[in-house]
């Protein structure tokens, strides 16, 4: 990647904050009347986009951007949900050329605000995604509980807030906008509608809120979380410590700032903030048919991110933002799938799909490493005691057992193939086969390796996750 065209591009964009009213004759913006998409997500949904802001179109532009290149990858449009905030009329005048260049991509994307966006997250989980990915891009603010304007008492003390409240509201938080709920400078508002009854999830997205939708999700699956917001660091640890996002299982969460800096960028007639320009160009540069979050190297992301900022800002003479990155331990094991302790003598081996290669093995299993030396394949004896998953909407082909219990049964949950083929189900010991693959986590030898111990022909072509069901539907029994 050409580092220096890419610091070049983004230089010389304005600090992060959210602005006041345009001093411009407001223009009449095309959503004034417009509707924001309604209804759930797809239950196939596992990206998610948000742009935030209400005053600039940068943040709407970096989310069609990005939603570009995850279509490009190879994910489908029922795969990605997007979010974002109709300008405010002084806005729209001045970022009018941006906004209607974007009008056309944003008529299908949801209402960003709070209560939309964390329900949807919440929704998502119950269909037990194989990843997670979310991508927050918008204004943020440090707690504003605890500091006020000259002259006048800070809310806690204005307000008489008590720990319950003040464990709730003195957080960081990202400005997501396009809803009812007070914008975060307006303390005495959201502490007004909260104590009115209004549920904080519904207020304010925070560490705290963010971290509740995030534990429903199986601790198992890998789960990416970008935040391109001023003083986004503070969710990864604020002034008193390790936030709650800390104790979600298999998380990786990049912050463009820490707790305590600002990012830039967020001018009007700018394409991009400074980060979320950089995020998506090497994000495009590490992107390929086939790969997902799941399959990234995302700490090199991260460190590529951040030396590009680092010189845009030394170009600006800002002060560093520098961008954080958080990666917590993977769960012991996939608790939807894993067989007891006792069944293997060990953790199960699907809690090794994602982790590096090398790993020791149980006696008779094979690991297959894929993209970045991770295992992207499990294959065991027929008589492994994992037990597939149960959902009939994910089968491709079940043989019923035959005279001396042959059995097959094959199944896709999203990108991740199942499979299971007994030739005698009847011996005194199973003989068969067993396999798990998180299909894109599969580079060119570990297709092929997967294919000869799958003995599938060579010339059927396994690109992608619909290769794959279109050579189980094309094997099924007639």
């Amino acid at each position: 990647m050409r580092w220096a065209a890419l610091v070049l591009a983004l230089a010389s964009a304005s600090g992060c904050h959210h602005r006041a009213a345009s001093v411009k004759s407001p223009l009449p913006s095309p959503w004034d009347e417009a509707a924001y998409a309604a209804g759930p997500p797809p239950a196939t949904a596992k990206v998610f986009l948000v742009a935030g802001g209400d005053d600039i179109a940068n943040f709407a532009a970096e989310v069609v951007e990005q939603r570009r290149l995850w279509r490009e990858a190879g994910l489908r449009d029922d795969e990605i949900a997007c979010y974002w905030a109709h300008p405010k009329a002084g806005a729209y005048a001045d970022d009018k050329a941006q906004y209607d260049a974007l009008r056309g991509e944003l008529t299908q994307c949801y209402r960003a605000d709070p209560g939309t966006v964390l329900s949807h997250l919440r929704s998502a989980a119950e269909h037990d995604p194989p990843w997670l990915y979310v991508y927050f891009t918008a204004h943020g603010l440090p707690s504003l509980m605890r500091t006020a304007a000259p002259r006048q008492l800070p809310a806690v003390r204005k307000h008489r807030l008590d720990a319950g409240e003040l464990a709730d509201l003195d957080h960081h938080a990202i400005g997501l906008q396009a809803g009812p709920a007070p914008v975060l400078e307006d303390v005495d508002g959201l502490v007004a509608r909260y104590r009115a009854g209004a549920p904080i999830d519904e207020l304010m997205l925070t560490p705290k809120t963010l971290a509740q939708a995030l534990e429903r999700f199986d601790p198992a699956i890998p789960k990416v979380v970008v935040i391109q917001a001023c003083f986004s660091g503070g969710f990864i640890a604020d002034d008193t410590g390790p936030t709650p996002l800390q104790s979600i299982s298999s998380l990786t969460l990049l912050t463009a700032t820490s707790r305590a800096r600002p990012s830039f960028g967020c001018g009007a007639g700018k394409a991009r903030t400074y980060y979320g320009g950089a995020f998506n160009r090497v994000l495009a540069a590490n992107l390929e048919p086939g790969r997902n979050p799941a399959t990234l190297p995302w700490t090199d992301i991260h460190t590529q991110v951040a030396l590009v900022i680092d010189a845009i800002e030394s170009i600006d003479a800002q002060r560093p933002s520098q961008p954080g990155l958080l990666q917590t331990p993977a769960a012991v094991g996939d608790t939807r799938h894993e067989a007891p302790d006792d069944d293997l003598g060990h953790a199960s081996e699907l809690a090794y799909l994602g982790r590096r290669c090398g790993t020791p093995t149980a006696s008779g299993v094979a690991h297959v490493c894929g993209h970045g030396g991770r295992v992207a394949a499990i294959v065991a004896p027929g008589d492994a005691p994992w037990v597939l998953p149960p959902h009939a909407d994910v089968l491709v082909d079940e043989h019923a057992p035959g005279p001396r219990g042959e059995e097959r049964w094959v199944a896709l949950e999203g990108d991740r193939l199942w499979l299971r083929e007994l030739s005698c189900a009847r011996c005194a010991r199973q003989v068969g086969i067993m396999a798990v693959a998180d299909l894109p986590a599969l580079d060119d030898d570990a297709r092929t390796q997967l294919r000869e111990l799958l003995a599938i022909p060579a010339h059927f072509p396994l690109r992608t996750t619909d290769d794959w069901r279109r050579f189980f539907l094309s094997t099924k029994a007639k």
